[in-house]
């Protein structure tokens, strides 16, 4: 029973994630990017400093106070970027350091199953959560972008700024 409504509720996820291609939304299967990522970033005068003391000029944003994860998505030898932190997504340019860059793949978050302790993605794979503390309950009401790391061990929640130790693909 439990895995007819597993598969009831993938099929239904599926079919709205087409229906939201197909309108033109924002869906992202597979795009690669380079990204910097803080554990441990602060908001200050402005600026977000995150762990690699790199300090970035925030363009705009109603936050004055955060201390917490970040995540910045940025090109090779640009000063410039997008950094998302707290819930929110702001332009954001170097202004001094040299950013810890990575690489990775952005997708777009399905379904988690809290039961199973795993997450469907928009780019067609499944991968496990081995953090058996990682929190799954991810925001509903719109969709939650995903980096999956360049050596696929790590998924990192743009919405939150976490990282999660997951598995390589696994099958359905």
């Amino acid at each position: 029973m439990k895995l007819i409504s597993l598969l009831s509720t993938t099929v239904l996820i599926t079919l709205l994630f087409s229906m939201s291609a197909a309108a033109g939304e924002r869906v992202f299967a597979t795009d690669t990017i380079t990204f910097s990522y803080s554990e441990t970033a602060e908001l200050k005068n402005g600026n977000l400093i995150t762990s690699d003391d790199a300090v970035w000029r925030m363009m705009e944003s109603e936050v004055q106070d955060y201390e917490g994860p970040a995540v910045i998505l940025n090109q090779r030898g640009s000063r410039s970027g997008i950094a998302y932190f707290n819930g929110k997504s702001v332009p954001v340019t170097l202004l001094s350091g040299e950013p810890g860059l990575n690489e990775g793949f952005r997708t777009s978050l399905l379904m988690a199953d809290q039961e199973q302790r795993r997450l469907l993605l928009a780019d067609g794979t499944t991968r496990r959560v081995l953090d058996p503390d990682a929190d799954l309950d991810f925001p509903g009401g719109s969709l939650v972008e995903i980096i999956i790391t360049r050596d696929r061990r790590h998924a990192i929640d743009l919405s939150r700024g976490y990282r999660i130790a997951v598995s390589p693909p696994v099958r359905n």
